[in-house]
């Protein structure tokens, strides 16, 4: 529990200003508001506090309003006064904009990159008239013509909401952005459906938040609230749904007054009469010149005429008397709207009535939330935010409840106030109650009512009560009474009670550290809560007065801050949120904190041994069991009692010093389901910086021996010997020191101490003082690298939280949540056909998720022989919230093998965990994971044996396995055999594989062979693994066969008709993989090809199945010519393939991009993604990357800065810009995959981002949502090939939320497009960040067949490209995770290095420094790798065959030996034994030491003279560079042998 400071009783400033005003004749008099010529009823004495910015300081302002008085307070005096003519209702302070003004003449609206002037301004509503005041002192009035319920301050300007009533179908919103414009209606937009107006009364705001710029509304139909997006309007949203449009005629300009108003004076404007009407017709899009309103709906059938009669007695008023006639009138401009309310979220609770308000706040670990105050429940209403990937916020669903009847935002502590069921103040940070808030001074809840206060002392704002004047006159029951002395306690008595003991959970945060005070008296007399200035807040009593008290900020300074700084920094944002308690001596918050801690770590306190030194063990304990009723025969409570009595602390105590430190755990009972107990290592890191942090602030000296024993208590748990010995020697009277201390500290010889670790805004002190001795010294800033070192966050990289966050997205064996969203019209049946729907909807994203899955567990485990390798179960089911219900696809018309693809691939994403080097990986594991059952599917063993043949183990099955794999297995088990011995032979021309894919390809069998009942899925594996045995080989036999089969006719009869696409696909591009090494066309095919890509007479028939296709099919008729729409894609990239970064200027002008309309429309939009990406392979080299390479790719009709020509065709143009342009960015992923190249990242990021916007945008509709979804899956994959293995959390945003779009709201995110968001999420942390991509030329090969940029619509479509050739990026990954080691410690450690690259521009290369761990680039660039660290013995890998075995120990887990520096040298014998464990092995003279490390290791010194001669110094050797290696190797040699 905390206390409030400065409580005092409130009273608006404004109040007595108003009561002194002089009440001029002719003003309304201050009692009535009967005359009130809007009709509704204004409360007097409204009022509100904010914080007004000005001048770049933030002061305290205060708006009260009473009947026609407007007064402006700022501290203890009037600002500005204002004293109208009518009732005065709604003032707020508001933001115009100047743009709007600006365009109010323009045949344009404001766009959102215009430049703009925020002019603050007040601003009410009086005499139906927006009036008004900037701060330079101009007035404006913006007439209105109808009654306003109520102003909201908007990001830009204000949102009015018109007062409706029953009936009403008018529009009820309306935007002001600036006095001088139009009041436009505002529009609604639920996903892709067209904008809507906001009519009706059943709406109705409830909150509007400027930043982010938010919306919340009630719908009273459904009692649902609704989260809304303020944004601007886009042109295309400026028509309604049905096409018509809204126009005005013309009404008066508003009136504008310079002079500055005052008190005294009275500003008045007439509102004439204003027409507005509904036109249906296409009238031109131009800006008003005058301020109007149109009310009409699309269904009107006639015009509507708002008509306002003026008052002679208040000019400018609208009376009683207003007219809605219905007249026709000329047509009018047009009113366009200028916001727009986009749907975020709609909640599924609903309520009788609206939240009374809402807020957004923050907790303290930044996550934001919109909170709505549900009264009539008595709950609040979290519903939390995530940032999108545009940067805006977006609503993941994740909504959460509170009990409350109140509650306010503290912004500047993170926090909020909270008035619970009780009437009491409770703290919340977020979902995490904090403690209990105390008001002294204000009586307890049940004796608010009929006690009252005393006067106040001089220097206190409120005096403790009196007993006298507290006693009613007749006598309470005994129960009253105790409640009454117990409430009293702490004002009647001195001392204060002792609180009762209580466990409370290890899981709920307590600012001071123990249990909440239960005498204490309470605010339970809490009426509500009113405004929040800063960390002030006004309370409303239950008597009707208002108390104005601040809120204690959490701990800000000493200690405990410094932990929780430290904590925040690396702890998930669920964990850390945890305020300090700054009303408590710093020693009792650091006890309180530590003792909350241990609990959340699952330590049982009162068990430790520590327990006193936490106060959580001593009096408090008999004082509370002295209050309870005694037992004669006891009781386990009794047990304890004694076990935490002082005298059994002393006798245990004696036994301890004997006792193991590994019982530490067992005495403290530790759980392990605890929230921290994962992260317990990771606090004692922290929080250790922070203790050495401490020792240099002289205001911690109490606090740090409490602090040691608490932190040493942590390092025994872990077994941390330095560290407890540490705090040991520091405090040896607080500490432990176990018999076995000495034991686990190995006594090490001189040794250089690493750099002191710094994390950002924890140990500052320390890396000051660091700074302070490098200075005293003369270090250079590059000098203090060697003593501090930046230790990361927790997002430092993919081994972090993302790639735990990667798991759980790509999980696919727990049901999922089936939140339909409630539909009261609905019945029950048809409630559970919506579930099942929506189920429907997400198991399409959930059979997506194995093969990402198999990216992000590629080669992470070595199976064990004597067990089946566990294949995670495929879950399509759901559950239904709240209760938890099971749903399931039962009763659905579905496709029968639905499942059949999703189960392969979760197969394979199970196989692929196998690392290639696990041992005794033979055919009878293999047999042994085989399925027994029938409950075991054989679809998933079939992936399974396709996964050990990407990684090569599928070449241990014997011939005879593989016949009966073929012969019993079934359609499924056929591809993954074939296609998995084919990657295991890849480029072997192996003569088994080749008969054993011959069987299955009708051109490599004689003409009298036997016709065999092939399936089509095998036959398409077939041809592409014929390409892969012979890749690169230029066989000119199976470059034919391939190329026959590639335009091979439908038929013959009722044969070869169904899926030819994906079959002439795979003979593409195997055609390509034979052809793939030779730079060109070395086989004579380029003719053909041609022919295969822009028609033409089809080739004659040859082969030995000539005489087969004679007899023409049954379903196809193709005629005489080539059929592009099924050869051109795989002879496209044939091509391509073949004059890979051959620079052919021929083939490339072929490829390229039509350049006017009419050649545009002759080609398939897809095929000129095709052409654009094997035209980049063609000029490989000369791929760049820049966005003004990728709109070069683009034909000049097309180009964004080309002017529309009339007559366009827009669908045309937006299909070749969308299929062009993801063409060339898929080519920039594949020309530096694997890379992270920071500009090939950023131009790949805009695209992508660009795409996201597209899909609601204009471009959607004339192109086709499709074809935007699809090229925007081809962007990102591209964008996830530059940044394999990085785990790029901006790339990781993107993925989750496209992840999220699942839903009937999102029609064309289909199957595919979750296999591609989740392939790219599988990419980003490719082999759990150890591994990356290639972009050799097998590589991209490999890349193009995985990622070919056209994906299935349904689980079960392989018209195109079958689903298998997805996992063959196997081929193209490699590990490329170099990991440091110290030689001496063997621990993992941080190392520079200089990495130098091969370069076309330069021949001595160019050097990238890096910091290891790290992803190497790929090797076969690599000049040069040099351990450039002061800390560490320099050596350099040069040769070849050195970065040949820096390969081989990539492979092998990438450990990279480094030898420290000694302080004072070390023994020759030492450094000789160091030596050659670095340097020593079968291939020592491949790595190339410096000389200055091998004299240091030769004695005596006729020796070292002699080595000096051999070795010079390398700016010395000129030429003679290589006989200096071989010189150094051979002393490497002899050194290593001597020692």
């Amino acid at each position: 529990m905390i206390s409030v400071r400065d409580p005092k009783e409130f009273i608006p400033y404004g109040r007595g200003q108003c009561t002194r005003h002089p009440r001029e004749v002719g003003l309304l008099p201050s009692s009535s508001d009967a005359d009130s010529p809007s009709g509704t009823s204004v409360q007097p004495g409204q009022w509100r506090l904010y914080l007004h910015t000005e001048h770049g300081t933030e002061v305290e302002e205060e708006l009260y309003t009473e009947h026609n008085m407007l007064v402006c307070s700022r501290g203890v005096g009037p600002h500005r006064a204002f004293t109208m003519d009518a009732p005065i209702n709604n003032a707020l302070r508001c933001e115009y904009t100047s743009t709007a003004a600006a365009h109010v003449l323009s045949e344009r609206p404001p766009q959102p990159s215009d430049a703009s002037e925020r002019i603050a301004a007040l601003s009410c509503v009086s005499a139906a008239a927006v009036h008004s005041w900037t701060d330079d002192g101009e007035h404006f009035i913006t007439p209105l013509p109808f009654q306003v319920r109520r102003l909201w301050s908007m990001h830009e300007g204000v949102l009015i909401e018109r007062q409706v009533t029953e009936g009403d179908k008018l529009p009820t919103l309306f935007s002001l952005l600036h006095p001088l414009d139009d009041i436009a209606p505002l529009i609604t937009r639920v996903g892709a459906c067209e904008p809507s107006l906001a009519t009706g009364g059943q709406v109705s705001v409830v909150l509007v938040c400027r930043q982010p710029s938010l919306c919340v509304t009630y719908d009273q139909q459904t009692g649902t609230h609704t989260v809304w997006r303020v944004r601007r309007t886009e042109p295309e949203e400026w028509w309604t749904a049905d096409g018509g449009e809204l126009t005005m005629a013309a009404t008066p300009h508003s009136s504008r007054c310079s002079q500055p108003a005052s008190v005294g004076p009275r500003n008045s404007s007439r509102l004439n009469a204003s027409a507005l009407h509904y036109s249906a017709g296409p009238a031109g899009l131009s800006r008003s010149q005058s301020p109007s309103v149109l009310a009409a709906s699309a269904g009107t059938a006639s015009y509507l005429r708002l008509c306002v009669s003026p008052s002679p007695q208040r000019p400018g008023s609208l009376t009683s008397a207003s007219l809605l006639d219905e007249t026709l009138l000329e047509p009018g401009e047009p009113l366009r709207p200028e916001i727009c309310l986009q749907h975020l979220w709609r909640d599924s609770l609903a309520t009788s009535e609206p939240a009374r308000g809402g807020f957004l706040t923050s907790d303290l670990s930044g996550v934001r939330y919109v909170v709505l105050v549900l009264s009539s429940r008595g709950q609040l209403r979290l519903i939390r935010l995530e940032p999108g990937a545009d940067g805006s916020q977006h609503v993941r669903g994740l909504v959460s409840t509170l009990p409350g009847r109140d509650a306010v935002p503290i912004a500047v502590t993170n926090t909020m106030l909270v008035v619970d069921q009780s009437a009491s103040l409770v703290l919340y940070s977020g979902l995490f109650r904090l403690c209990k808030v105390h008001v002294p001074g204000i009586p307890p809840p049940a004796l608010s009512l009929s006690l009252t206060l005393p006067p106040s002392l001089p220097g206190s704002p409120f005096c403790p009560p009196r007993r006298s004047s507290l006693v009613a006159s007749g006598r309470p029951g005994p129960g009253l009474e105790a409640r009454f002395d117990d409430a009293l306690s702490l004002t009647l008595s001195p001392v204060r009670p002792e609180p009762e003991l209580r466990d409370p959970s290890p899981h709920k945060f307590d600012s001071a550290g123990q249990q909440e005070d239960a005498t204490m008296p309470l605010s339970g007399a809490v009426a509500g809560l009113r405004d929040v200035v800063g960390d002030a807040v006004i309370m409303e009593h239950t008597s009707g007065c208002l108390y104005r008290f601040r809120v204690p900020a959490p701990a800000d300074a000493g200690t405990v801050a410094a932990c929780l700084r430290a904590a925040r920094a690396v702890l998930p944002r669920e964990l850390a949120n945890a305020p300090g308690a700054r009303h408590l001596p710093p020693a009792k918050q650091w006890r309180a904190f530590a003792a909350t801690l241990l609990r959340m770590m699952g330590y049982q306190v009162e068990r430790l041994a520590i327990a006193a030194l936490l106060d959580v063990a001593g009096p408090s304990v008999s004082h509370q069991r002295g209050k309870r009723c005694r037992s004669e025969d006891g009781t386990d409570e009794d047990w304890e009692f004694l076990l935490s009595s002082e005298y059994h602390a002393e006798v245990e105590a004696e036994g301890r010093a004997a006792t193991s430190v590994a019982t530490a755990a067992v005495e403290g009972r530790v759980d392990v389901t605890a929230p921290l107990f994962p992260h317990m290592a990771t606090l004692l890191f922290v929080l250790h910086l922070v203790y050495e942090d401490c020792k240099l602030d002289t205001l911690s000296a109490d606090v740090l021996p409490d602090m040691a024993a608490v932190l040493q208590q942590l390092a025994l748990e872990l077994g941390w010997a330095p560290y407890a010995d540490h705090y040991w020697r520091d405090w040896p009277g607080q500490c432990q020191a176990g018999a076995d201390l000495a034991s686990r500290l190995s006594v090490q010889g001189a040794a250089v101490p690493a750099a002191y670790p710094y994390l950002v805004g924890v140990n500052d002190l320390s890396v000051h003082m660091i700074m302070v001795y490098a200075l005293l010294r003369g270090e250079r800033s590059e000098g203090l690298s060697r003593l501090l070192r930046t230790v990361p966050g927790p997002a430092a990289g993919p081994s972090g939280l993302e790639q735990t966050e990667a798991q759980q997205l790509l999980r696919s064996s727990r049901p999922v949540c089936v939140a339909a969203p409630p539909r009261p019209e609905l019945s029950d049946h048809e409630r559970q056909d919506e579930q099942k729907r929506l189920l429907y909807a997400l198991c399409q994203r959930t059979m997506a998720l194995p093969a990402g899955r198999g990216m992000l567990s590629l080669h992470a485990a070595a199976p064990v022989v004597t067990q089946p390798l566990a294949v995670p179960p495929l879950c399509l089911t759901g559950r239904a919230p709240p209760r938890g219900a099971t749903v399931d696809l039962a009763d659905m018309d579905l496709p029968v093998n639905m499942n059949v693809w999703p189960h392969f691939h979760n197969g394979v994403a199970a196989g692929l965990r196998v690392a290639p080097d696990a041992a005794q990986i033979d055919a009878a594991w293999i047999l042994y994971n085989r399925p027994k059952t029938s409950a075991e599917n054989p679809v998933e063993h079939a992936g399974f044996l396709m996964a050990l043949g990407l990684n090569g183990h599928l070449a241990h099955l014997a011939r005879l396995n593989v016949h009966d794999y073929l012969i019993k297995g079934n359609e499924m088990t056929s591809v993954g055999v074939l296609l998995g011995l084919a990657a295991c032979k890849r480029g072997t021309m192996d003569v088994n594989t080749t008969k054993l894919l011959s069987i299955h390809v009708e051109s490599l069998l004689p003409p009298t062979s036997r016709e065999l009942d092939i399936a089509h899925s095998i036959q398409v594996a077939a041809v592409l693994g014929v390409g892969l045995v012979y890749q690169g080989s230029n066989n000119r036999h199976m470059a034919e066969v391939l190329l026959r089969e590639m335009s091979r006719p439908p038929g013959p009869e009722m044969e070869n008709s169904c899926d030819r696409e994906a079959f002439a696909l795979a003979a593409g591009l195997g055609l390509g993989l034979v052809t793939l090494d030779g730079g060109g066309d070395q086989l004579g095919l380029t003719a053909s090809l041609h022919q295969l890509i822009f028609g033409g007479n089809k080739p004659p028939l040859t082969g030995p199945q000539k005489e087969k296709y004679k007899t023409p099919s049954y379903h196809i008729r193709e005629g005489d010519t080539v059929n592009t729409d099924v050869t051109a894609a795989g002879a496209t990239l044939a091509l391509g393939l073949m004059y890979m970064g051959s620079a052919n200027r021929a083939v490339s002008d072929w490829l390229q991009t039509p350049e006017t309309l009419y050649l545009l429309d002759l080609v398939r939009p897809d095929l000129l993604q095709l052409r654009t990406l094997s035209r980049a392979l063609v000029l490989w080299h000369e791929v760049r990357p820049s966005r003004q390479w990728v709109e070069q790719q683009l034909p000049p009709l097309v180009r964004p800065d080309h002017p529309p020509q009339p007559g366009t065709d827009c669908q045309t143009i937006q299909q070749v810009y969308c299929h062009v342009t993801s063409g060339a960015c898929l080519a920039l992923g594949l020309r530096y995959a694997g890379t992270a190249d920071p500009d090939a990242y950023q131009v790949l990021l805009h695209y992508t981002r660009a795409f996201i916007a597209h899909t609601t945008s204009a471009v959607a509709e004339e192109a086709g949502r499709p074809t935007v979804e699809n090229c925007l899956c081809v962007t990102l994959t591209a964008l996830a090939m530059v940044m394999a293995g990085t785990g790029d959390l901006e790339v990781m945003r993107i993925c989750r939320y496209l992840r999220s779009r699942v839903g009937p709201h999102h029609s064309t995110v289909n199957y595919g497009s979750h296999m591609a968001v989740h392939m790219s999420l599988g990419l980003l942390f490719l082999g759990g960040g150890r591994h990356t991509l290639c972009n050799s030329r097998p590589a991209v090969a490999a890349l193009i067949c995985a990622f070919f940029p056209r994906y299935p619509l349904t689980s079960c479509d392989g018209r195109y490209h079958l689903q298998a050739f997805r996992h063959l990026y196997v081929l193209a990954a490699e590990p490329r995770l170099l990991v440091p080691r110290d030689l001496a410690s063997g621990q993992l450690t941080y190392c520079r290095l200089v990495v130098t690259l091969r370069t076309a521009d330069s021949p001595t290369g160019h050097q990238v420094a890096m910091q290891a761990p790290c992803l190497l680039p790929q090797l076969d660039t690599v000049l040069e790798i040099r351990v450039d660290d002061d800390r560490f013995w320099p050596f350099t890998v040069t040769s070849g065959a050195g970065v040949q075995l820096l390969g081989e120990r990539l492979q092998s887990g990438g450990r990279l030996n480094v030898k420290r520096k000694a302080v004072g040298g070390l023994h020759q014998q030492e450094l000789r034994a160091q030596l050659t464990q670095t340097l020593g092995g079968p291939g020592q003279a491949i790595w190339s030491a410096q000389a200055e490390l091998l004299l240091s290791s030769v004695s005596p010194a006729e020796q070292r003279s002699l080595c000096r001669h051999f070795l010079p110094p390398p700016a010395e050797l000129g030429v003679q560079s290589a006989l200096a290696d071989r010189h150094t190797g051979a002393a490497t040699g002899c050194t290593a042998r001597s020692g």
